[in-house]
């Protein structure tokens, strides 16, 4: 009956698992079934995870290439630079931020809307 399972629901099965349960004087003919859907499914998760690693790799050059690119970006900052939010100017020590757009706002500023 264990046999039948085996046969039965193979890809459900963990094959390390139930090769520890099964006694040594199972025939290996019979769970031959059951062994190649087990190395099968073993196989697709790793080619599965292979191409995820691929894709998560490239993703990952891309985001570099933007970051290079965002910090290659330089903003000339002197006392004539108005915030565009309060519309104040920026002092020695103000800090600011940059919206996407390119817009330079106080740091303080940048959550309001101008």
């Amino acid at each position: 009956m264990a046999l039948q399972l085996l046969e039965e629901h193979a890809s459900k099965i963990n094959p390390m698992k139930a090769l520890k349960v099964l006694p040594d004087s199972v025939p290996i003919g019979r769970i031959k079934h059951f062994l190649e859907v087990g190395l099968q499914n073993n196989l697709n998760a790793r080619r599965r995870t292979q191409v995820l690693k691929g894709l998560l790799y490239a993703e990952h050059l891309q985001v570099q290439e933007q970051r290079m690119h965002y910090e290659s970006q330089s903003v000339l900052m002197t006392e004539f630079n108005i915030c565009p939010v309060c519309k104040k100017r920026f002092g020695n020590q103000s800090a600011f931020a940059r919206y996407p757009n390119g817009d330079i706002v106080h740091y303080s500023c940048q959550d309001r809307k101008g």
